[in-house]
């Protein structure tokens, strides 16, 4: 109900121009711009899947006392291949002429695939607020880990390295292979599987057999520190590999919207739906195993 409310009809943000002595003259110009801010908004919740992205989101809100949402900006290049139109030539005992034809060809190139506002969830356990904080205005920084592999890693460096604002402390790819991999690092997800006692310690099979060579598919741990106007980047827990002001200058926040179900005053984390009918349903499973104890 809560996720079909916000985004079972499209356009799913609309905005409506604030009323103005400008707008007295030209109401149909501030509706005009106001269409196009929802469109582009719209286009961008799009694309990043919106409704499931926030399908998760509210289940964390329900499962644990915060549901944590990163909000921030995505720029990725990839090797794209695609046909385009050439000159068809043809070989003659001349040498090469040019037949007057156009054929498809199959060409390889780099480019720009992301480079827009992301929306990611970010799991419970891989979020360290501060402790003093009681909402993320009030923290002075916070921490938020993630995996990415090599490559991944590297966009991430030239991207910060194109924007000339922080210190990369990382000089070559080859500190890279100088760094224990991120194989022996807990993620989230794994901490609440060994709870229940679910294994996903599985071996890491997309490294190379020497250690010492990096394969494409080996992940590295980040933890981002963040402050309002401050990002640190430290690597496996080894090395900072970048210190900076925040990219996010403009309304100088840290890039997250974080909710609690059933909020506590003064307190960071609040209350989760399951945690408050928790004694309910315990009272529930007694009545029932006794009424089946009763029965046999």
């Amino acid at each position: 109900r809560m996720l079909m409310a916000l985004f079972k009809n499209k356009p799913y943000i609309e905005f409506t121009p604030a009323p103005s002595y400008q707008t007295r003259y030209s109401t149909q110009k501030s509706e005009d711009k106001a269409e196009v801010a929802s469109s582009l908004v719209n286009e961008q919740l799009r694309k990043n899947n919106i409704s499931a992205k926030f399908y998760d989101y509210l289940t964390s809100l329900l499962t644990f006392p915060k549901g944590i949402l990163g909000v921030g900006w995505r720029y990725e290049e990839d090797y794209i291949k695609k046909k385009v139109q050439v000159p068809e030539i043809v070989q003659t005992p001349n040498g090469f002429q040019y037949t007057g034809d156009y054929v498809s060809q199959v060409q390889e190139s780099r480019e720009t695939i992301w480079d827009d506002n992301e929306i990611v969830n970010i799991d419970y356990f891989d979020f360290w607020p501060d402790p003093k904080g009681s909402n993320l205005d009030d923290c002075r920084g916070v921490f938020q880990r993630e995996f990415v592999t090599k490559e991944e890693l590297l966009q991430r460096l030239n991207f910060l390295d194109e924007l000339n604002e922080g210190q990369i402390y990382l000089q070559s790819v080859k500190e890279l292979e100088e760094i224990k991999g991120a194989s022996n690092l807990e993620r989230g997800r794994e901490r609440r599987l060994s709870a229940i006692g679910v294994s996903d310690n599985f071996p890491e099979i997309f490294k190379n057999s020497n250690n010492r060579s990096l394969n494409k598919n080996e992940e590295f741990e980040i933890l981002h520190y963040w402050e309002d106007n401050r990002h640190a980047m430290l690597l496996n827990r080894q090395k900072c590999i970048y210190d900076g002001p925040s990219p996010y200058w403009r309304h100088r926040k840290k890039p997250f919207v974080v909710a609690s179900y059933d909020r506590l005053p003064n307190e960071f984390y609040g209350m989760s739906a399951v945690q408050i009918i928790s004694d309910l349903q315990e009272e529930e499973n007694t009545i029932h195993n006794q009424r089946t104890d009763n029965v046999n």
